[in-house]
C-alpha cells in the first residue's frame, strides 16, 4: 500500500500542471526587419500594420529609405520568410523583384561581392543569425535557410517596399488564448546603422481592443488609426499586436471556480447529502453495525467529484467561449487519485456512521 500511495504521490506535479505534451504556441508567420548588407544604411522606416476584422490574419506595409554607398549588382537585404516566396510583394524605386531562396553561390563564405553581410556585434563575416520569435524565444538560421532579391542599384537613394500577410499566433497556456501578430527587430542589431522609425497600426475595423508593447502612442488610442515614432532602435526584440477578447461574468466567474473548484463545490454539496443519508437511515437501522447507505456513498461520491473535474474543462471553456483555449490537458488523470479520495471520503464518512450509531444506542 506504501509504493502504490508512493506513486500516486509522484504523478501528482504532472496532474497539477496538467501539462500537454504538445506546444500550446501555435506559430504564425515568422518576418520581420530583413538583414541589410554593409554597404546600405537605412535612414527611416515606416511600418503600416492592418489587422484584418476577425484578427486571423495582418497586412504589414513596410518601406525602407536607404542610402547605397557604392552601385552595382546587390543583394541589399536577406529576409526570413518561410511561406512568403511568391507571398512577399517586393518593389525598389517602384519596380517589382522577385524574392528567391539564397544560392549557393550567394554564401558568405565564398566573400562574393554580393555577399557583404556583417555581424556589428563582432565585425566578423555573418554565417548564422539569431531572431526573436516571442519574448522568450529565440530561433538560429543558417544564411542558406533566408531568402533574397537583387537589384542593380546606383549609389545613392532608394526606397525599398515590403508588402505581405501574416498570419497569427496563437499561445494556449492559458485557459483565455493570446492572439497576437509580432514583427521581429532583433535582424537590426546586424545593421550598419537604424535611422528613424515610424509605426502606424489600423485598428478601426476591429470588433475588440487590442493592445501592443510599443508605450504610449504619439497619435490615437488603438481605437482606430494610431501612430508611434522612435528616433532610434526602440528597446524591444520584437513589436507584439495583441487582441483583447472579452470574456462574459459567467465566464469570468467560471475561471476563478477552476476545475478544482467545481469538484470541491459539487463533493461539498454531495457530503452533506450522504451524511444527512446515513443519518436517516441510523435513526431506523442504529444496531446494524454496517451502513450501506455509508457505502455507496463512499463510492459514488469521488467518482462523481472526479467527473465533475474533468467535465468541468469544456464548462470553462464554454463559458468563456471563442477565446477560450481549449488546448485541452491530462486532467482526465485524476481518476488514478480516485482510491486515495475514496478512501478519505469512506474513512471521514465511517466516523460519522460511528458516532451516528453509538450516539442512537445510547439514546435508545
Amino acid at each position: 500500500m506504501k509504493k502504490i500511495l508512493l506513486l500516486l504521490f509522484c504523478l501528482l506535479p504532472g496532474l497539477a500542471l496538467k501539462a500537454n505534451m504538445a506546444s500550446p504556441i501555435l506559430d504564425g508567420s515568422a518576418t520581420g526587419l530583413p538583414f541589410v548588407c554593409e554597404y546600405v544604411r537605412v535612414q527611416h522606416e515606416s511600418i503600416r500594420i492592418v489587422p484584418s476584422k476577425d484578427f486571423k490574419t495582418c497586412r504589414f506595409d513596410v518601406v525602407y529609405d536607404i542610402f547605397a554607398d557604392s552601385g552595382g549588382i546587390r543583394i541589399p537585404m536577406l529576409f526570413v520568410a518561410t511561406g512568403y516566396e511568391g507571398g512577399m510583394r517586393i518593389t525598389v524605386d517602384g519596380i517589382p523583384v522577385e524574392l528567391a531562396k539564397l544560392p549557393e553561390a550567394a554564401y558568405l563564405r565564398n566573400n562574393s561581392p554580393k555577399s557583404r553581410f556583417l555581424d556589428r556585434r563582432f565585425g566578423s563575416e555573418l554565417l548564422e543569425v539569431e531572431v526573436a520569435w516571442s519574448e522568450d524565444g529565440r530561433r538560429v538560421y543558417d544564411l542558406e535557410d533566408l531568402h533574397y532579391f537583387e537589384f542593380d542599384l546606383v549609389a545613392g537613394a532608394h526606397q525599398i517596399k515590403v508588402e505581405y500577410e501574416a498570419t497569427q499566433w496563437r499561445d494556449r497556456s492559458e485557459q483565455v488564448a493570446k492572439e497576437y501578430f509580432v514583427y521581429t527587430l532583433s535582424p537590426a542589431k546586424y545593421w550598419k546603422s537604424f535611422g528613424a522609425l515610424d509605426i502606424t497600426l489600423e485598428a478601426s475595423d476591429l470588433p475588440f481592443p487590442v493592445v501592443t508593447n510599443l508605450g504610449k502612442p504619439v497619435m490615437g488610442d488603438l481605437s482606430a488609426e494610431t501612430k508611434w515614432h522612435f528616433d532610434s532602435l526602440p528597446a524591444l526584440d520584437l513589436i507584439q499586436i495583441s487582441s483583447k477578447p472579452e470574456v462574459g461574468s459567467t465566464g469570468k466567474f467560471f475561471i476563478s471556480l477552476g476545475q478544482s473548484g467545481f469538484m470541491n463545490a459539487v463533493w461539498g454539496i454531495l457530503a452533506v447529502i450522504h451524511l444527512i443519508a446515513i443519518w436517516a437511515w441510523r435513526r431506523k437501522h442504529f444496531q446494524k453495525w454496517f451502513s450501506w447507505v455509508w457505502l455507496v456513498g463512499s463510492i459514488l461520491i469521488p467518482l462523481i467529484a472526479c467527473i465533475v473535474y474533468v467535465a468541468s474543462e469544456s464548462w470553462i471553456d464554454n463559458a468563456i467561449g471563442p477565446a477560450a483555449s481549449r488546448f485541452g490537458s491530462y486532467s482526465f488523470l485524476i481518476i488514478i487519485f480516485y482510491p486515495v479520495y475514496l478512501i478519505l471520503h469512506g474513512a471521514v464518512m465511517l466516523l460519522v456512521d460511528f458516532l451516528i450509531r453509538r450516539y442512537k444506542l445510547k439514546s435508545a
